[in-house]
């Protein structure tokens, strides 16, 4: 698990979307995904659920968020 992954991790779970967080982080749609893919692959489990263009966090998605949201502020610190 990299730090780059939570950050665009956190970046889809505040935006709600895929799309929007990769505006947001400046990188594609694909990466972002990818990036969530392999969190879930590692972590075994799901961390959003997808609906078409939809996602929803799940609440192991929402666990990890407290807990990136941490890691995150603690490295810049």
């Amino acid at each position: 698990m990299e730090t780059f992954e939570l950050r665009y991790f956190l970046a889809v779970a505040n935006a709600g979307n895929v799309n929007h967080a990769a505006k947001k982080v400046a990188v594609s749609a694909g990466s972002l995904s990818k990036a969530v893919a392999k969190l879930e692959s590692e972590l075994g489990v799901k961390l959003f659920e997808r609906v078409g263009r939809h996602i929803e966090i799940t609440a192991h998605g929402r666990f990890l968020q407290e807990r990136a949201a941490e890691i995150l502020r603690l490295e810049e610190t």
